[in-house]
């Protein structure tokens, strides 16, 4: 069946499978059926294997130098919050992990305009799917792109390899607020090309997913002039729901609906 859109998924923080994305995607099938759903072609960001093997040699030595309680827990949140820490170490050296993740999305992209001619003039458009950390991510590398930073590093970045063709972009449980808080002038990322809109899902109960209009306003590149919207939903009743989102009903219905009318328009 021939490809009308191509959706590019990241994950967030932790330690996640390759698989991480399979619940929203059952729910998409579920939503859209199956003639419409087979006409998506999937990529899934998997970058958490770049940060691992770094968190695996802080927890083997302390393991075995030092006697521990709460091991499980050290354990969590040394793979959970040393996340932010080990990505955003030295991003400007050409060896660093912000790199390497940053490159993990670039190849995810190859691989959607190799197969499928995403990224293409006429190719399908791209939406993106980004979670918590994940969405920081893809922010970052978005930002760097369009500016020739990072791993574009002063060349210039083809039009596929800076999303020209993103339509769509809806972030989940999304702590951007988080990076820039410390920043005297807070700016979002510029409109990767026309048609461009960009949905934040966030829950009140989950801390660490925000809103992200308030940000900024009153300038080009504003959080308010560049996201389209932040709504509200109900992932569940505690900080805990901060992982719910991948599988959440109406996170699927609320994305289902916005690929329907992208499928309708092919």
């Amino acid at each position: 069946m021939t490809t009308s859109l191509a959706l590019l998924t990241l994950h967030g923080m932790g330690r996640q499978g390759e698989e991480y994305d399979a619940p929203l995607r059952a729910g998409l099938r579920r939503e859209l059926g199956a003639a419409r759903y087979e006409r998506i072609a999937f990529a899934a960001v998997h970058y958490q294997p770049v940060l691992e093997p770094r968190q695996e040699a802080v927890w083997r030595a302390m393991r075995e130098a030092a006697r521990l309680d709460w091991r499980e827990l050290r354990r969590f949140l040394l793979f959970y919050l040393s996340d932010v820490a080990t990505y955003q170490y030295r991003p400007a050296a050409p060896e660093s992990a912000y790199r390497a993740v940053h490159g993990e999305i670039r190849a995810a992209l190859a691989r959607l305009r190799e197969e499928h001619g995403a990224g293409e003039p006429d190719g399908p458009p791209l939406v993106a799917v980004a979670h918590s950390l994940g969405a920081a991510v893809l922010s970052d590398y978005l930002w760097d792109a369009q500016r020739g930073k990072g791993l574009y590093d002063g060349k210039k970045a083809a039009p596929w390899e800076r999303l020209a063709g993103l339509r769509l972009l809806v972030t989940t449980g999304c702590n951007i607020p988080l990076f820039v808080a410390g920043l005297e002038r807070i700016e979002a990322i510029d409109p990767p090309g026309p048609g461009f809109a960009w949905w934040n899902l966030y829950d009140r109960d989950d801390p660490l997913g925000w809103p992200l209009r308030p940000l900024s306003t009153g300038f080009a590149n504003a959080y308010d002039r560049v996201v389209t919207g932040d709504v509200e939903i109900n992932v569940g009743l505690t900080p805990r729901g901060h992982s719910n989102y991948w599988q959440d009903r109406d996170v699927a219905r609320f994305l289902a609906e916005k690929l329907a009318a992208l499928l309708a328009a092919d």
